[in-house]
C-alpha cells in the first residue's frame, strides 16, 4: 500500500507543470513574501518608536499599491473567466485594502489606533494571499499557457515598479528620510 501511495505522489509531481520563475504567479508570490517580511519587521518595532512604524507602514503601503494595481489592471482581467467568483472576491478584498490604506495615511503613527489598523490590514492581506496562492494560482497555471503567464509578468513588472516609486515619493514628503532610505535599499 505504501508503494502505491508513493508512486501516486510521484506521478502527480511529474505531471505538475514546472513553475517558471519569470511568470506571473511567482512574481506575485514574491511580492506577497516581501509584504509578509515587512509586516514581520513592523511587529518587532518597539511600541514607542512611531517614526520607524510609520516608515515600515509607508513601505508596506507602497508595495501593496503597486501589487494591487498590477492585479486589478493586468492580472485579474486576464484570469476573470478562469474563476469569476474568486476574481470578484479578490477585487472586493482590494477595496477593503484601499480603505485601510486611506485610514492609515490619515492616522499618525503615534496614534493609539495606528497599529490596530495595521494589524487589520495584515489580516486582510493574509486571507487574500491564502486564497490566491491556494486556490486561484493553481487554476490559472492549469488554464493559461506558460508563455502567456510570462508575458503577463513582463507587463506587470514595470507597472509595479512605477507605482511603488510614485507611492514612495508621495509618502516621502509626509514621512521623510526613513522611507527614502528604504527606497535606496531596494534599488541597491
Amino acid at each position: 500500500m505504501a508503494k502505491k501511495t508513493k508512486a501516486k505522489r510521484a506521478s502527480k509531481v511529474a505531471r505538475k507543470p514546472r513553475e517558471s520563475q519569470t511568470d506571473a504567479a511567482p512574481l506575485l508570490k514574491s511580492q506577497h513574501r516581501e509584504v509578509e517580511a515587512l509586516f514581520a519587521q513592523l511587529e518587532k518595532v518597539p511600541e514607542k518608536n512611531a517614526a520607524k512604524k510609520g516608515a515600515i507602514v509607508a513601505e508596506i503601503i507602497a508595495k501593496l499599491e503597486g501589487h494591487a494595481k498590477i492585479e486589478e489592471e493586468i492580472f485579474y482581467p486576464e484570469i476573470k473567466d478562469i474563476d469569476e467568483d474568486l476574481t470578484l472576491e479578490a477585487y472586493e478584498e482590494h477595496g477593503v485594502v484601499h480603505d485601510l490604506i486611506a485610514k492609515l495615511r490619515a492616522t499618525e503613527p503615534s496614534d493609539e489606533t495606528y497599529m490596530a489598523k495595521a494589524t487589520v490590514l495584515k489580516e486582510v492581506i493574509e486571507h487574500h494571499v491564502e486564497e490566491e496562492e491556494d486556490e486561484l494560482f493553481p487554476k490559472v497555471r492549469k488554464t493559461l499557457e506558460a508563455e502567456r503567464l510570462e508575458e503577463l509578468a513582463e507587463e506587470m513588472k514595470p507597472v509595479f515598479e512605477a507605482t511603488v516609486g510614485e507611492a514612495e515619493a508621495q509618502a516621502g514628503g509626509k514621512r521623510g528620510a526613513p522611507l527614502k532610505a528604504a527606497a535606496a535599499r531596494r534599488r541597491a
